[in-house]
């Protein structure tokens, strides 16, 4: 039996694979900052000597983009440092890394889908410190899965969705930019197809290792995806909502204007297709209303 050890236990995208271990044929470790802090080196090291994992998934990130700007040298340790000394790790225990990037590597000059052949060229120090977490882990390690992703959600409280939920019931007007365009992906569709690929490795003990962009084909911009939850949580509430243009206020951090990934080779080596991101927000928003409402 694969023993996989997860890093991050604490985010959404973690919780998620949490959720779905319990239907996997794993010997799984979680560990969240609490337990473990990435960014000290030593400390991680001890911890993947102890447990001794076939699969290290790294779900430990800095993801606050606005934050970033100004802790660069905490968010470089997250994202970049810390995937560099799990891969030196894993190509000396000859395990298996999976670990997740972002759409935000691109600048969002195209207007189709950045496939993993695009150039990359982050706006911000977020999306640098992933780019260079990706370089470090090509460079080091030996059997690696890297997937890029985008605009994650969940039911989490700390979640875009929720924020907008819980604006949506109390009849909040808000502001959501209309010129920032992504395709929205639930957290637990994006741990599923992980999974599903982590089980073909299991079965065939090797995969084409690489770069994959993970992400569903329907996109919108935030406004859109915030008018979806609006109308979702209360249909009344969305006289409240405004369209603006970037950039927002209270914005530190560019951002790129389109960002939506091309998931085509994902699909075609593993034959694995994501869900629609709108079949799945309702479910969500409702789990969150019950939440707010109890």
């Amino acid at each position: 039996m694969l023993k996989i050890v997860l890093l991050g236990a604490d985010g959404q995208l973690a919780k998620a694979f949490i959720k779905h271990f319990a239907w996997q044929n794993f010997n799984t470790v979680t560990l969240s900052h609490k337990h473990l802090d990435v960014t000290n080196k030593d400390a991680l090291i001890k911890a993947l000597n102890y447990h001794r994992p076939d699969i290290v998934l790294n779900c430990a990130a800095y993801t606050d983009v606005d934050k970033a700007e100004i802790h660069s040298d905490l968010c470089s340790r997250v994202n970049t440092e810390a995937p560099e000394t799990i891969a030196k790790w894993c190509t000396i225990h000859d395990a298996l890394v999976v670990h997740f990037s972002t759409d935000y590597v691109f600048d969002g000059q195209k207007n189709s889908p950045y496939s993993e052949a695009d150039i990359v060229s982050p706006l911000n120090v977020y999306g640098l410190t992933k780019l260079l977490g990706e370089l470090a882990i090509k460079h080091h390690a030996t059997k690696y899965l890297i997937f890029r992703t985008s605009w994650l959600f969940s039911s989490a409280k700390n979640c875009f969705v929720a924020k907008m939920v819980r604006r949506a019931l109390s009849k909040q007007y808000t502001k959501v930019v209309n010129d920032q365009f992504g395709c929205p992906n639930m957290a637990d569709d994006i741990a599923h197809a992980v999974l599903a690929v982590i089980q073909q490795y299991a079965a065939q003990k090797s995969l084409p290792y690489g770069i994959y962009h993970l992400s569903g084909t329907s996109y919108c911009s935030w406004y859109g995806f915030a008018s979806k939850i609006f109308t979702l949580a209360e249909p009344s509430s969305s006289r409240f909502l405004t369209a603006i243009s970037s950039p927002f206020p209270s914005s530190v951090a560019a951002r790129p204007a389109y960002s939506c990934l091309d998931s085509s080779l994902f699909q075609r080596t593993f034959s694995i297709t994501l869900a629609d991101w709108q079949l799945a927000l309702a479910a969500v928003v409702e789990e969150i209303m019950s939440t707010e409402q109890t």
